[in-house]
């Protein structure tokens, strides 16, 4: 009798939240709608949809269009009643934001610290969210979604290993590092496989099923979700487009060991290594060699300043590396053939107006059947899709079948 009893609480759980799931999609909807869109019964939905309003997690706005009869009730999912914090690590950046359960976050912050050391990186999350939480305790988060860079073993929340925050990250139990301090639940995965969940859930990817990310950072790696579902492969690891080998003799060392990885030529690690190697040798009256002269470095920032003022140099190793990016998009488009290819990352900002070009060269590369019907775009978010993502994870986490928590307080 128990067990009974105990599946019945969880069906009533998992209906609750698919109800409130589809509320949180539309931007009004009936409870006939509901009926209809669920398979459950109007008593059914009548006695969720009341303790939805009492829980506040919807409300009632007034009267919908009527085809015969009472005209029906509208309901609207009230986004600001629960929030999110996100939270994206790469080796020198923490980045973060928090927002409601609907809406991407608008005011995300970024500041310097070394992750290279996990213990200490945990040590820097930890004080982050419980500041975040205790500054802000009139909101009610439900959760922290967190986007590492590497092979992360999203199940159980450890760190398999992850080359650009550095060779001690191996092995990491972030996860129970961070659950062991915190009350708040907390999950992590991949960088890229939280930024596609993000262009899925609130930006360009919200009409398709079949979508590509493509993320340009430290290092080069995609997300990738066919028919709706995040594809993860076996252990969760797949994704890793940079470390497909194009050179083998003489080639570059990459950070994973191996030598000819794509990363070593299309990341933003090897963009700004290539002109910090190659500068003393560019002509002085190029606007980059001067602007160098002046700053003695050029980062992100630095050439978003530059690229306008029409250097010959910046412009020839951008295309350079367009045909690197290509080989990358066209072997993402050829392996699983989506609708749509996003490219996003720290770099993201500093390719639009090499986008033509990278999308004539991807043609080059790509089985015409399969290039005539992706469009490739430039992300919204740039650079903090991986913060949206971790809030975007967080989301689904909550609301999923599996971690379904949202409701365990009476």
């Amino acid at each position: 009798m128990t067990h009974i009893i105990s599946n019945n609480k969880q069906v009533k759980k998992v209906n609750r939240i698919k109800v409130l799931d589809i509320i949180r999609r539309n931007d009004c909807i009936s409870r006939k709608q509901l009926a209809v869109m669920t398979g459950l019964t109007p008593p059914a939905i009548t006695g969720i949809v009341k303790e939805l309003i009492e829980r506040g997690f919807i409300e009632e706005v007034g009267l919908g269009n009527s085809h015969g009869g009472r005209k029906p009730v509208s309901l609207v999912f009230k986004a600001d009643f629960v929030y999110i914090l996100g939270i994206e690590i790469s080796k020198n950046t923490i980045s973060w934001g928090f927002t409601d359960m609907k809406n991407p976050p608008n005011n995300v912050k970024h500041f310097a610290a070394d992750m290279s050391d996990p213990d200490k990186a945990s040590t820097y999350l930890i004080e982050l969210i419980k500041t975040v939480l205790q500054e802000n305790v009139d909101k009610n988060f439900l959760g922290v979604g967190i986007a590492v860079p590497g092979l992360v073993l999203a199940d159980t929340g450890t760190v398999a290993r992850s080359v650009n925050l550095g060779p001690a990250w191996k092995n990491y139990a972030l996860l129970d590092k961070l659950q062991s301090q915190l009350s708040v639940p907390i999950f992590l995965d991949n960088n890229s496989n939280v930024a596609v969940l993000a262009e899925k859930i609130f930006d360009l990817g919200i009409n398709y099923s079949d979508i590509a990310y493509v993320n340009i950072g430290d290092g080069l790696s995609a997300g990738v979700i066919l028919g709706d579902n995040l594809v993860k492969g076996n252990k969760g690891f797949s994704g890793e487009i940079g470390h497909i080998t194009l050179h083998m003799r003489g080639a570059t060392l990459c950070n994973c060991g191996n030598r000819g990885c794509l990363e070593t030529v299309c990341s933003l690690t090897a963009l700004l290594r290539k002109i910090e190697v190659e500068m003393p040798f560019v002509d002085e009256q190029d606007p980059a060699k001067q602007f160098y002269l002046q700053r003695q470095c050029i980062g992100v920032r630095e050439l978003q300043e530059l690229l306008p003022r029409n250097s010959k140099y910046l412009n020839k190793i951008f295309l350079q590396f367009a045909d690197s990016l290509a080989i990358a998009i066209s072997t993402v488009i050829n392996m699983f053939n989506p609708e749509i290819v996003i490219i996003g990352g720290k770099m993201a900002m500093l390719l639009e107006n090499f986008l033509p070009e990278l999308i004539k060269r991807t043609k080059g590369y790509t089985f015409p059947e399969l290039f005539e019907d992706t469009q490739i775009v430039i992300s919204n978010m740039r650079e903090e899709a991986s913060v949206s993502g971790a809030c975007a994870l967080a989301l689904q986490e909550i609301l999923s079948f599996s971690n379904n928590n949202l409701f365990d307080k009476s």
